[in-house]
């Protein structure tokens, strides 16, 4: 004898439960977790939208500590004067998805910077928010400096030219050797520019992430007056020393 069975399965529209309604006098339980729900057919991506794997993919540039053992600042001989650092951040930058430029990154006013005494400490600093298509590159130029007498606008031109004039290298697939020292000077261009425009610039470094089937490889470059101490495909330690100070700083990507 054929048993004929007739199942409907649906979806609750109040849980996340898989409703298995039965027909003919077979029992099964019901509310079955999707999770649990035998032989469910799997998602099924709508016409026009890429498979996961083939879309951007998102990328966090984020300095997890910064410890400033020594300032810029010093005092007098008279021990008279100020020694914390006004610090902030330039974050030029960018890949195929468009142009970073961030002339001056620190927190909102009225303080606008990252008051830094010498020994103090600052955490979780995101640089950069992206996004980087598969098989591309994003590329970035990082410089801390202390707030000194530069005006703003000139750090903004300062920043707008160095995006002009490395842009095709920033929006390129990836790097080739002669690119990577065109990025690399562009860094220490931006540095010595800081410093001629009454800024007290500390120290930097370039990166370049690639998203390799998804997964995301960064590749580190101390810039000026910065060595490296440690890196890896997800993050890098620096120490920078611009304008007589001692800094220490890891960052990574997320």
């Amino acid at each position: 004898m054929k048993l004929r069975i007739f199942l409907m399965i649906g979806l609750s529209l109040f849980s996340n439960t898989a409703v298995i309604v039965q027909a003919q006098g077979l029992k099964i339980p019901q509310n079955i977790p999707l999770e649990r729900a035998p032989n469910l057919p799997g998602p099924k991506i709508p016409g026009g939208i890429k498979p996961i794997e083939n879309r951007p993919k998102n990328v966090r540039l984020v300095v997890d500590e910064i410890h400033a053992h020594t300032t810029t600042e010093k005092t007098n001989f008279l021990g008279i004067g100020n020694t914390d650092d006004e610090l902030y951040f330039t974050v030029i930058g960018g890949s195929s998805k468009g142009i970073i430029n961030i002339p001056r990154l620190s927190p909102p006013p009225p303080q606008d910077y990252f008051s830094t005494p010498p020994g103090g400490t600052h955490n979780n600093i995101e640089l950069i928010q992206h996004q980087i298509e598969q098989g591309k590159s994003m590329k970035a130029i990082v410089t801390a400096a202390d707030q000194d007498n530069a005006q703003l606008p000139a750090i903004v031109d300062l920043a707008k030219g160095t995006a002009e004039a490395l842009g095709a290298i920033f929006i390129d697939a990836s790097l080739s050797a002669a690119a990577k020292e065109d990025l690399k000077n562009g860094a220490i261009k931006l540095f010595n520019s800081i410093g001629a425009n009454g800024d007290d610039p500390i120290g930097g470094f370039t990166v370049e992430v690639i998203n390799n089937n998804n997964t995301l490889k960064a590749t580190w470059t101390p810039g000026a007056a910065t060595q490296m101490l440690h890196s890896d495909d997800t993050s890098a330690t620096f120490k920078s020393n611009g304008s007589k100070s001692d800094y220490t700083y890891r960052v990574s990507i997320k």
